[in-house]
């Protein structure tokens, strides 16, 4: 039987990076949900997705088309009702003055006063 071989190794002093690979998971310290306080359509992002963005920032620009169209109806409203109100008015000033005199009902009288 013969003799087993060997087999030899010069060792120098070296710097070695100690680094160990494991399995994990991350979760964000910081969550935000961010909710809509009006409807509409959005047209652009006002920020880029995973930045950090200031209380009271926009972030989106919504399509105002809806809103013009709610306000300016509104605005044709209230002209309406400042037009009308005169002749309200003189209507309820003329049934005050004829409630006095019991030639109208007190119910004429209250559906001129709501008018």
């Amino acid at each position: 039987v013969g003799k087993p071989e060997v087999g030899v190794v010069t060792l120098h002093p070296q710097s070695v990076a100690i680094t160990a690979e494991l399995p994990g998971r991350t979760a964000a310290s910081l969550i935000a949900e961010v909710r809509p306080q009006v409807d509409g359509i959005i047209q652009r992002r006002l920020f880029k997705e995973g930045s950090e963005v200031a209380a009271g920032q926009p972030l989106y620009l919504i399509d105002p088309a809806s809103y013009k169209a709610a306000y300016d109806s509104a605005i044709a409203a209230q002209q309406k009702a400042a037009a009308a109100l005169p002749t309200a008015q003189a209507k309820f000033d003329r049934y005050a003055g004829l409630l006095k005199q019991n030639v109208v009902s007190k119910q004429d009288y209250d559906d001129a006063a709501a008018t």
